[in-house]
């Protein structure tokens, strides 16, 4: 609220629409006693005024008076509120906001409290604040993220802005995700990114809540499987794995061993040999016979 003790009106275009005048300047609509014509006023920025019943002299460089610091008011400005899934193969949204109004007014200069709720087995993941709406097929992620900015309690996120145009709030929900560790206990093999790993190494995977993933598990070169052991049970020698509808985090560990080879010899002539000779794989390693 400010107080102005006078107003200055300069030449503009107004149309009479039989009861009032109506002039719109910055997209704010101003009201006049029908008569008065080619009039504009200067307002501070983010404030309206309204003219209904201002005292006014009518000439072509009038002046207008407010009757109080009440007919100079913060302009109304509107916050669009948007609310997107991450991966859109979902078809639910994941959240919404509270109260669940698409657009809410705002008083020009005013704090607005925005309100977020993840649904079960959801999460916040991108909160955009903008000065554009939303169209459709257009990306929402434009604008600030503010996502480190929000105050999280379980599953509802609030973020407080400064309220000076009109703005859009985008938020951006996603799944919940789980976990899956592997442990090389021993040897060399892959999982399921292709990489060679020596023990001791981990690597990991990050599945959505209530999806599936199938994991594989491959020995390197001279390496055969031991064991896969998941969450403590012992599954021997298996090359895959699948977790249906994950609700949790799963640790795989796995064992790879050397092979073992067997060279058997056979004596001719004169002379003997020493049958039943193993050797295990090493590839750093060559071995001569004479």
């Amino acid at each position: 609220m400010v107080t102005i003790e006078k107003g200055t009106f300069a030449a503009a275009t107004l149309k009479n629409n039989a009861v009032n005048v109506d002039y719109t300047q910055n997209g704010t609509k101003l009201v006049c006693r029908t008569g008065f014509k080619n009039i504009t006023m200067t307002i501070p920025a983010g404030y309206k005024a309204d003219l209904t019943g201002f005292v006014t002299v009518y000439n072509s460089d009038a002046q207008i008076f407010p009757r109080d610091i009440n007919d100079i008011v913060p302009a109304t400005l509107f916050v669009h509120k948007y609310a997107f899934n991450q991966n859109a193969s979902y078809p639910e949204v994941g959240g919404s906001f509270e109260p669940v109004k698409p657009v809410e007014e705002a008083k020009y200069g005013t704090d607005f409290v925005t309100t977020m709720v993840a649904a079960p087995h959801y999460h916040l993941n991108h909160l955009y604040i903008s000065n554009s709406e939303y169209k459709e097929g257009t990306d929402y992620t434009e604008g600030e993220d503010v996502i480190a900015k929000t105050v999280k309690d379980g599953n509802v996120y609030t973020y407080k802005f400064n309220v000076v145009d009109d703005q859009s709030v985008k938020a951006v929900f996603a799944r919940d995700t789980y976990k899956i560790q592997y442990n090389i206990l021993a040897g060399e093999g892959s999982v399921d990114n292709g990489a060679v790993l020596k023990a001791p190494a981990t690597s990991n995977v990050f599945v959505d809540y209530d999806g599936n993933y199938t994991s594989t598990f491959a020995a390197a070169p001279g390496f055969h499987i031991v064991s896969v052991i998941i969450d403590g049970v012992n599954y021997g020698p298996i090359s895959t794995w699948t977790f249906n509808n994950m609700v949790a985090a799963h640790d795989i560990d796995i064992e790879f061993a050397p092979n073992t080879y067997e060279i058997t010899t056979t004596a001719m002539g004169v002379g003997n040999v020493t049958k039943g000779v193993k050797f295990t794989y090493d590839p750093e390693y060559s071995y001569t016979f004479k």
